[in-house]
């Protein structure tokens, strides 16, 4: 539901601790991330969008990733 865009990886990094709402190991986040985009759930962070003069570090679910996420169970409020 967060749309997780910045400048590069550590002020990413910073985002995600803000919508989660707790500290996360730098390493492991980068691991999950690379194991993500190894297994086609999530794009390439790094990309450079059309007309952009500097690259963007964006986390962008993959149709992988989106079908992964559907077949999971919902948590109960």
């Amino acid at each position: 539901r967060h749309r997780i865009e910045d400048t590069d990886p550590g002020a990413a990094l910073r985002r995600f601790q803000a919508v989660v709402g707790h500290a996360v190991d730098a390493t492991a986040f980068a691991e999950a991330v690379a194991r993500s985009v190894a297994a086609g759930e999530l794009h390439d962070p790094v990309r450079i969008p059309d007309g952009a003069l500097q690259c963007r570090w964006r986390l962008e679910i993959a149709p992988a990733g989106a079908a992964r996420l559907a077949a999971m169970p919902r948590a109960r409020a």
